[in-house]
C-alpha cells in the first residue's frame, strides 16, 4: 500500500514538473515572438530608402548621371556593382554617407562605340543604415530610361 501510494505522489509530482516546464516553455516562445517583433520595429526605424530622382546623358561624352536620393533614415553608401558590357562607372567616391534628404548621383560613361541611349546596365547600391545592416537597391535600364527594380533590405 505505502508503495502505490508513493508510485501516486511522484505520478502528481512529476505532472505539476511538467505543467511548469509547459508553462515555462510557453513563454520561452512568447518572448522570442516579441524580441522578433521589437528586432523589426527596430529595423524599420533605421531603414534607408534610396530613390532614383534624375537621369541625364551627354551624348558626345557618352557619360550618363543618375541622380539618387535617400528619403529614409542615414545610410552609407559602400560600393556601386555595375553589370554591363558597355558602361564603366567613374568618380564613385566611396564610403559616402546619405543623410535623409540627401542627394548624390552615380556616373558612367561608355566603353565602346554603342551610343549611350542604347546601352543597358544594371547598377547595385551597396549600403549600411545606422546599426550596420547591409542594404542593396537595385536599377535597371536603358540609355535614360531605367528604374529601381527592388530594395534587398537586410542582407547577410
Amino acid at each position: 500500500m505505502a508503495t502505490f501510494g508513493a508510485f501516486i505522489f511522484l505520478f502528481i509530482t512529476d505532472k505539476d514538473k511538467q505543467n511548469q516546464i509547459d508553462k515555462l516553455t510557453n513563454l520561452v516562445s512568447a518572448l522570442k515572438d516579441l524580441k522578433d517583433i521589437e528586432n523589426k520595429k527596430l529595423n524599420l526605424t533605421v531603414r534607408p530608402d534610396v530613390k532614383i530622382t534624375s537621369t541625364m546623358s551627354q551624348g558626345a561624352d557618352g557619360e550618363l548621371q543618375i541622380g539618387i536620393e535617400n528619403i529614409g533614415e542615414r545610410t552609407t553608401l559602400t560600393k556601386f556593382e555595375l553589370i554591363s558590357e558597355d558602361l564603366i562607372l567613374h568618380n564613385e567616391h566611396l564610403p559616402f554617407i546619405m543623410e535623409k534628404g540627401t542627394e548624390r548621383k552615380i556616373f558612367s560613361r561608355t566603353i565602346g562605340e554603342k551610343h549611350i541611349l542604347d546601352c543597358e546596365y544594371e547598377i547595385h547600391i551597396h549600403h549600411q543604415d545606422k546599426i550596420d545592416n547591409s542594404h542593396i537597391s537595385i536599377i535597371k535600364g536603358k540609355g535614360i530610361n531605367n528604374k529601381l527594380a527592388e530594395t534587398k533590405y537586410n542582407c547577410a
